[in-house]
């Protein structure tokens, strides 16, 4: 079945020939909510110009003569952004067609299912508001060519090699990787800007709070992985990457292993380690790590490639720093 977001199709239609009626529909099954609102809008207004475009052609030939709706069935609550949205375009088109909008369920097919308990609540309020307790670190990779004096969130080829934007609360960090914050606004997380920040809290307060969010939140555990005395920290999928910030976790898994700690950072989702002075152990590592790095470099999604750099927690110092002798392989 296709959707809202298949430009290049007609998700569903009814025509009565005898009342000269065509309704094309609209099969929308994304959510409304602050944080991707605009797109959502977007992604509509793209679906219903493209209707408009099939009955300018091949429809409108087949179908001449014919009233036209168009009409947006909707799996999830729509919120009061949502609505005025659909109400202008309602209005701006109202001479061409006519737009409506809502729930029935005669529109999707039998395993289209709500989240069980699921009530709509349509004209819900979805504007922004900050919460500070919602607030994490996030570690992207840093694309610039020369990591150690410049930062670039995106790959060249979808920025132009443009620098990070100026309202985005970042800074760089480990060369590698650039260190922004996101708040958890239910279903998504949303990057954080200084256009979010209430004028009373300051970038200081935003990181402290960030970390202290992820240490409360979020539960790192270590797994074994198919090799010998390597091992991997999973919490989710959402911030393993971020495990390499916090010197405290990495400072318990050295007192356990009595040695210093090699680190590997592959992809966002992938930590990997070994302790240092088990150097069969560092070389299974480093050989797991630089396939997983080599399968998301020749990947599509190259946004979840992370770096080459290698990293080494030090127990003296209680330092994560960038090692001097390891690396992950080209292939």
């Amino acid at each position: 079945m296709s959707t809202v977001t298949d430009l290049n199709m007609i998700d569903s239609y009814v025509a009565n020939a005898e009342q000269k009626y065509l309704e094309m529909q609209i099969i929308d099954d994304l959510e409304w909510n602050c944080a991707v609102r605009v797109q959502h809008a977007t992604t509509l207004q793209n679906k219903i110009n493209a209707y408009l475009d099939a009955y300018e052609g091949e429809w409108g030939k087949q179908y001449e003569g014919y009233s036209l709706t168009i009409f947006v069935a909707l799996r999830f609550s729509i919120s009061r952004y949502g609505i005025d949205f659909l109400e202008r375009v309602k209005e701006q088109l109202k001479d061409v067609c006519v737009i409506a909008w809502g729930h029935s369920s005669e529109y999707f097919e039998t395993d289209w299912h709500l989240p069980e308990g699921y009530q709509y609540d349509d004209g819900f309020c979805d504007d922004y508001v900050f919460n500070l307790a919602k607030v994490y670190p996030r570690i992207r990779k840093n694309w610039a060519k020369k990591p150690d004096r410049d930062a670039t969130i995106l790959p060249p080829e979808l920025n132009g090699g443009q620098d990070i934007l100026p309202d985005m609360l970042a800074t760089r960090i480990y060369d590698s990787f650039i260190l922004c914050y996101v708040e958890d606004l239910g279903n998504v997380l949303g990057y954080l800007r200084t256009t979010n920040i209430p004028d009373d809290v300051t970038p200081e307060m935003v990181q402290k709070a960030a970390f202290e969010n992820l240490i409360r939140d979020v539960q790192y555990r270590i797994c074994q992985t198919n090799m010998p005395d390597v091992y991997a920290i999973a919490c989710g999928g959402d911030f393993e990457a971020e495990s390499i910030l916090l010197p405290g976790l990495w400072s318990s898994i050295a007192n356990q292993n009595g040695s210093n700690i090699v680190i590997a950072i592959p992809a966002k989702d992938l930590v990997f380690f070994a302790a240092e002075n088990d150097k069969k152990a560092v070389k299974r590592m480093l050989h797991l790590a630089s396939d997983a790095f080599n399968t998301t470099r020749h990947s599509p999604q190259i946004r979840n490639l992370f770096c080459r750099d290698v990293f080494r927690y030090n127990i003296a110092t209680n330092v994560i720093e960038i090692s001097t002798k390891h690396y992950l392989a080209f292939c």
